[in-house]
């Protein structure tokens, strides 16, 4: 599923969000509201989940969460969608993660670093240092 068809999707409440990254990607930020379980977990878990109950699953790079969505599929769950554009989660969770970083600096650095093109690979020279600006 795209990102444009998600987004009205879990807006209505039609979808519940899941989440099956590992348990440091979740911590460094995560979809409000969404459930949590790692893909080494799921199943194990499965008897905590609802197969009325229509999912959204995502991870960072739309792998995990594929291979979620055929487990969930394969033990009888029907309303079942993977997030095929996972890299817009992973590039949202970057951005958060970075402007929390940004708001621990000191304002002039803050100013010049958020002034680097996102997901750039190149390095930048910042006062005689050189940095790697990479999501």
């Amino acid at each position: 599923m795209t990102n444009e068809k998600a987004k009205p999707m879990i807006d209505n409440g039609d979808v519940k969000v899941f989440d099956v990254r590992s348990e440091e990607e979740y911590l460094q930020g995560h979809i409000k509201g969404c459930l949590f379980i790692p893909l080494d977990d799921l199943e194990s878990r499965l008897d905590e989940l609802d197969k009325n109950q229509s999912f959204l699953v995502v991870c960072r790079t739309g792998s995990r969460s594929s291979q979620a969505a055929e487990v969930l599929k394969s033990n009888g769950f029907t309303s079942v969608y993977n997030l095929q554009s996972a890299l817009v989660l992973g590039a949202i969770l970057w951005r958060i993660k970075i402007s929390r970083m940004l708001n621990n600096l000191h304002p002039a650095f803050a100013i010049i670093l958020s002034s680097v093109p996102s997901g750039s690979n190149n390095p930048k020279r910042i006062k005689g240092k050189t940095a790697f600006f990479s999501p």
